[in-house]
């Protein structure tokens, strides 16, 4: 068990920008602290984590056998994730999802036949590449910047990567693959100074820590009668097309990526007003000392609401969901997005730039002068 000694050093309870220089890091546009762990594992914490940082230290919830006998895998998803419920000052039913990063490993997309896909789409998911660990934060907060309430998502609250060393097939990496990752770090890395530069370590794997979202994702919801066929399909297109209005994508688009809440009888939850007070108090948490009700206060008779959870769970309310209800407004069922592994830009590269991810599935001994330009466009691209 890795033990992160973060309150010797006094980095707590200190704001988020009043840390020391030396734990700072910036990634493709993220910030982040640096806490580096007795047994020299990296977590690198997110503004959303830091004000409950003592709920996210791995000793929490990487220890033994705790995330498949405390946490459980989430049914349906891809690769290996959790949610684990974890100990919290001030919230009873604070949860995390744990996610093994799959980046570098072979990324097979099937692409149902009647998907209505253009030609032009289908070769954009053809040689698609899991993000990295870095680079699913930056796109999923750039999209956070973009959508505000529109699209509620999970907050990011960290990396850690265990000191625990594997052989690339332990891991299920490609090697030829690394050189894009490094590429495109090393140039986003270029402008930090040289003792703050973040690296990839490729003998180690990497976990991305979310925050628990309440909810059912929508092909459960169709399976519990709570959405038709119909309604289905037109949610998922409805969440696509909201994504790419937005300027993102997510290539393995899927109903099990969109959440939905049912409504809880008795009870009535005014979403938007929940959701606006979420972001002020996220707000506040950020740039406070770094006490962790600063950021979910709650009491024993109204437990917090935020945009993540506007719905208190059936464990808390006592009351059963009401099949064929969904929260809604304006008309509209109320949705958000929980997979960001391969959450891109849209609309899709230029050719330049889908020719350059090509040719990174291949091995080869070194990018000439033309693929250098176009490996820089689409780094540019990507991290504007």
């Amino acid at each position: 068990m890795e033990q992160f000694d973060f309150r010797r050093h006094h980095h707590q309870p200190r704001a988020f920008d009043a840390a020391p220089e030396p734990l700072r890091r910036r990634v493709l546009g993220v910030d982040y602290l640096h806490l580096r762990g007795k047994q020299s594992g990296d977590l690198y914490v997110t503004r959303h984590g830091w004000p409950v940082l003592e709920s996210i230290v791995p000793s929490q919830w990487f220890v033994g056998d705790r995330l498949r006998k405390v946490g459980r895998q989430l049914a349906g998803a891809t690769g290996a994730v959790y949610r684990v419920p974890v100990a919290h000052p001030a919230r009873s039913c604070f949860a995390l999802v744990v996610k093994f990063s799959r980046f570098a490993q072979e990324a097979l997309i099937s692409i149902p036949p009647s998907e209505p896909l253009d030609w032009a789409e289908r070769d954009r998911i053809a040689v698609s590449e899991f993000l990295s660990p870095f680079e699913e934060f930056a796109n999923l907060e750039r999209l956070r910047a973009s959508a505000g309430l529109r699209i509620p998502t999970k907050a990011p609250l960290a990396i850690y990567s265990p000191a625990t060393r594997y052989l690339d097939w332990q891991l299920g990496r490609i090697d030829h693959r690394r050189w894009w990752y490094d590429r495109v770090l090393a140039e986003d890395q270029a402008a930090q100074p040289e003792g703050s530069r973040v690296a990839y370590d490729w003998e180690r794997m990497y976990v991305l820590i979310y925050r628990w979202m309440d909810g059912i994702d929508a092909e459960t919801a169709a399976q519990q009668g709570y959405l038709t066929e119909t309604e289905l399909r037109d949610l998922c297109q409805e969440a696509r097309q909201g994504l790419r209005d937005l300027g993102w994508d997510v290539l393995d688009h899927k109903a099990r990526h969109v959440i939905v809440r049912p409504e809880i009888e008795g009870e009535s939850v005014d979403l938007s007003a929940a959701a606006a007070a979420a972001e002020a108090e996220s707000g506040s948490a950020a740039n406070s000392t770094a006490d962790c009700k600063g950021q979910f206060t709650a009491t024993a008779s109204e437990p917090p609401v935020d945009s993540n959870s506007q719905i208190k769970p059936e464990s808390q309310t006592g009351c059963k969901p009401e099949p064929g209800r969904l929260c809604c407004r304006h008309g509209r069922t109320l949705w958000a997005l929980v997979d960001y592994e391969l959450l891109v830009p849209y609309p899709a590269s230029t050719v330049e730039g889908l020719q350059t991810q090509q040719n990174a599935s291949s091995p080869r001994p070194g990018p000439g002068p033309e693929q250098t330009q176009a490996t820089l466009d689409t780094c540019a691209s990507r991290n504007p």
